[in-house]
């Protein structure tokens, strides 16, 4: 398995692991769905301006061969939840490659690169109901 850096092709992999991926994030409480296209604009938009923003933000994807796996966005978190922090902004593994620590190392390829730019705290928001809180 491969960590590297997405493109504009594999970030499209990657919005439709999530859009598929959202009801099992919600726990199945809510009938809300994701429209790809609209997920798709806002991811490209996000990696594309992150100088506009004074970020760094990281799209990783894991890959087994050209197989998308998983998949986890990183930012530098805002003033106001904690100075020098990074924020997952998004953390997904497709459910046959689960149990693998495919989550576990593209976290640690996130932390490592923001702890080289000074980040000593992590933020990570989730729904209530994600079956993911009781990791």
């Amino acid at each position: 398995m491969k960590i590297r850096n997405l493109t504009a092709d594999t970030l499209k992999d990657v919005i439709a692991m999530k859009v598929d991926l959202w009801q099992e994030e919600l726990n199945n409480r809510f009938e809300h769905t994701l429209d790809y296209n609209e997920e798709y604009n806002f991811w490209a938009d996000w990696m594309k301006n992150a100088e506009a923003h004074n970020d760094v933000r990281t799209l990783l994807g894991a890959f087994d061969q050209e197989i998308l796996t998983g998949s986890v966005f990183a930012s530098f978190a805002e003033v106001d939840d904690a100075l020098n922090a990074v924020e997952i902004n998004g953390l997904w593994v497709k459910k046959t490659y689960r149990g693998r620590q495919i989550g576990l190392k593209l976290l640690r390829e996130v932390l490592l690169k923001y702890h080289s730019l000074n980040c000593d705290k992590v933020i990570i928001y989730n729904h209530k109901y994600a079956l993911s809180n009781a990791l």
